[in-house]
């Protein structure tokens, strides 16, 4: 099985980012073909506290029942003061839009987020599941690029400007409509909320992309003495 933590998303978030994401892909779609680009389904979306991987043998049911048990366990063990305060604002592209791999929407965060994440990937870690190199980075994951020449080259062929192959090809039409709209999206604000709990999700690969299962919930708030 295939496992990830992460906090979930106020209803209202994530039908605000869903109408700004059909915007977005209307633009990359507007020849009636797939486009360049693979969106995320909005009712998947989340915010990443750990990627776990995968786990277990899929030959063997009681291994991953027995593995599945051990992190249900730890991760009930992952606590904070209080809960993690999230504002949801603005739209961007890992690494970057010269480089376009991912759309994002950004996350800002209260600062306990970056000890939660690391003691989840603490707990899970002392497991055998391979540690974080970085720290985590919230964000929402909204798209990914199909390829790296399927987008073109953001900077293009301006006059003046020199050629940057590091993406490859010319800037199609609905490219470019793409960055100018999620650059208008820069600072929009998608709303806010207050996580006191976080989830274990299970991802099943689809042809169609990724669909998740809950299969557990952690309340992570120190009761109040």
């Amino acid at each position: 099985m295939r496992l990830f933590a992460a906090l979930d998303l106020p209803d209202e978030t994530r039908c605000a980012i869903g109408e700004a994401m059909q915007a977005l892909q209307s633009l990359t779609h507007a020849d009636g073909k797939s486009g360049p680009v693979r969106w995320a389904r909005p009712e998947g979306m989340h915010v990443t506290l750990k990627f776990i991987g995968h786990v277990g043998d899929p030959a063997d049911p009681s291994d991953e029942q027995n593995i599945l048990s051990s992190i249900c366990a730890a991760l009930a063990t992952v606590r904070s003061r209080r809960p993690v305060e999230m504002n949801f604002r603005g739209i961007g592209f890992f690494p970057d839009a010269h480089r376009p791999r991912v759309v994002w929407c950004g996350v800002e965060t209260s600062p306990n987020f970056a000890s939660l994440a690391a003691d989840t990937d603490g707990v899970l870690s002392s497991l055998g599941i391979e540690p974080n190199e970085k720290a985590s980075v919230p964000h929402i994951t909204l798209a990914r690029f199909r390829s790296s020449n399927s987008f073109g080259n953001p900077l293009g062929n301006r006059p003046g400007s020199r050629p940057d192959n590091r993406v490859g090809g010319p800037l199609t039409q609905a490219t470019a409509d793409l960055l100018r709209a999620a650059e208008k999206m820069s600072s929009t604000s998608f709303g806010a909320s207050s996580a006191s709990e976080f989830h274990l999700f299970e991802s099943f690969l689809k042809p169609s992309g990724a669909e998740y299962k809950r299969v557990r919930t952690f309340p992570f708030v120190e009761p109040s003495a």
